[in-house]
């Protein structure tokens, strides 16, 4: 009977325990997405999913266990479908965070590049964030601004304090480097431009050798291309045009002529190449 008693106490203690990292994990990636998404529903669809698939694998478990295998395709189905909600629900929060982190990371130099002279002609600072959201153009970026704003306007924050919210909110590091350099060059130096000039030339310096290394990269990339997707299918071609007098070639129980052979380079091989290659200079080209 005491037994029983932990092994029931121990599994609710573990379900709070997971509804609460939910909770935790979803306010979390919630203020990194800079609140773009319905906090509430995420969470519903988290928790409800994990406690399905648990309690699904549990009765599948069960169901091997007695030998009812007739009637495990509807847990493994529900089973499926719940594990794809979840996933894509992740995978949604995930994209999201990335989306903006990359925002930042590629464009937030821009935004830099105009804030400084109004920093070194020491306008307000709380006016210089207003000027930001006026003029500025990528819509995440100005999305970040205006609740900076919000929080100063609406939330009774002071103007430093609001922009530590902010680069709690904001997962890229560059945003976070410029933001906490303002914040202590505001109490420490007055030659806040200058450190930030020379915060704005580093990361353009960075950039720069950024592109340098994906045409370094691309190059090597789109020769092995050519190679693989142009010149070694009519190599084989050649090869198997040439040895045709000998016979088919023989892969096992497989018999290919040169026809058969330039059919299948072409049908086959070559949208593989290509989709494979396509993938590589994808995710190449978002670490630039």
């Amino acid at each position: 009977m005491n037994y029983l008693k932990n092994t029931i106490r121990y599994v609710v203690n573990l379900y709070h325990t997971v509804d609460r990292r939910i909770f935790n994990l979803n306010n979390t990636y919630y203020r990194l997405s800079g609140y773009s998404y319905n906090k509430d529903l995420i969470y519903k669809i988290l928790t409800t999913s994990v406690k399905s698939i648990t309690i699904l694998s549990i009765t599948t478990a069960i169901l091997v266990v007695l030998n009812l295998h007739s009637l495990i395709i509807f847990p493994i189905i529900a089973l499926t479908a719940n594990g794809l909600l979840l996933s894509s629900t992740i995978i949604y929060v995930l994209h999201l965070v990335n989306v903006r982190r990359k925002v930042f990371d590629e464009k937030f130099m821009y935004t830099l590049s105009y804030m400084i002279p109004m920093i070194s002609a020491n306008i307000p600072l709380i006016e210089i964030l207003r000027t930001v959201y006026r003029t500025e153009r990528d819509r995440i970026i100005k999305r970040e601004f205006g609740l900076i704003i919000r929080d100063v306007v609406e939330g009774g924050y002071d103007v430093l304090s609001s922009i530590r919210n902010s680069i709690e909110r904001v997962p890229s590091t560059i945003y976070r480097d410029v933001m906490n350099l303002i914040l202590e060059g505001y109490k420490l130096t007055s030659e806040l431009g200058s450190v930030l000039l020379t915060k704005l030339e580093a990361l353009i310096r960075s950039k720069t050798i950024r592109l340098r290394q994906l045409i370094t990269s691309m190059t090597l990339l789109f020769q092995m291309y050519v190679v693989l997707a142009f010149l070694l299918p009519v190599l084989v071609v050649i090869i198997a045009i040439s040895l045709s007098p000998l016979g088919p070639l023989s892969l096992g129980f497989i018999q290919l002529d040169a026809a058969a052979l330039m059919i299948l380079l072409t049908i086959i091989y070559s949208p593989i190449i290509a989709y494979t290659f396509y993938i590589i200079f994808d995710t190449v080209l978002a670490y630039v």
